[in-house]
């Protein structure tokens, strides 16, 4: 008749080789990874919704500093990977407005952040389309030098879409879109109710590393063999 002590060893090793089982797959299977950015450019164009000309002055477009960008991305969700999450929070901009154009002169942008509003799958070549939303304080001046704000604005939800690429090479990724609508509100300042909306367009490319470790298979089965081992010596200890 088996002791007690053998007895607890197999019913211990059964638990360990259930626990294995379990939480390998689990474990190899990658938690989201968090991605934050060293490098990268951001370039706002302005037009009005349905048109193509710049209602900025002088410019076609502007160049955004960058605060900080992150992305979140689950490897083992959907087909490809997904991702979950992207925000991208932009330095303090003045732009010169075209005010034959638009209701305002000098428009100044503060503490601008896009960010995504839910998330996106990736194609087979790391393509995802993901719908943005831009918050900030905005203030300015009326043609004449009459000020304007400052006013906190929001784009309006789901008019803005990011259609993209991702590129992962070990802890190392690439973000890119190009030509992509980020926001589009109302055109403060105008008389006319039906004045058309002011849409911002950009182009992203953002360079970064992971910032949460990306674990292993063979590093979770090291973990798991460590546990059988480190209970065998205990149970021998025991006997």
């Amino acid at each position: 008749m088996l002791n007690d002590s053998l007895i607890r060893a197999r019913l211990f090793f059964r638990v360990c080789a259930t626990t294995v089982a379990i939480l390998l797959p689990s474990i190899a299977a990658a938690i989201p990874i968090i991605y934050e950015f060293s490098s990268g450019s951001a370039t706002i164009r302005g037009t009005l919704e349905g048109e193509s000309q710049t209602i900025f002055e002088g410019s076609a477009s502007i160049q955004i500093p960058l605060v900080d960008i992150t992305a979140v991305i689950d490897h083992d969700l959907g087909t490809y990977g997904r991702l979950e999450s992207l925000t991208v929070v932009g330095g303090d901009l003045s732009i010169d407005l075209d005010e034959s154009r638009v209701a305002l002169d000098t428009l100044s942008v503060l503490s601008p952040t896009i960010s995504s509003l839910g998330d996106a799958d990736l194609n087979v070549f790391g393509q995802f389309a993901l719908q943005t939303q831009i918050n900030a304080v905005i203030a300015g001046t009326y043609p004449g030098g009459g000020p304007f704000g400052p006013e906190s604005i929001e784009s309006e939800a789901n008019t803005g879409s990011a259609a993209g690429i991702v590129a992962i090479s070990g802890d190392q990724i690439l973000i890119q879109v190009v030509g992509i609508t980020v926001a589009s509100f109302d055109q403060f300042g105008n008389p006319d109710p039906n004045a058309p909306n002011i849409e911002l367009k950009a182009d992203f490319a953002f360079i970064g590393r992971a910032v949460t470790a990306i674990p292993e298979p063979s590093a979770s089965l090291l973990f798991m063999m460590g546990l059988v081992a480190a209970g065998t010596s205990l149970w021998r200890q025991r006997g």
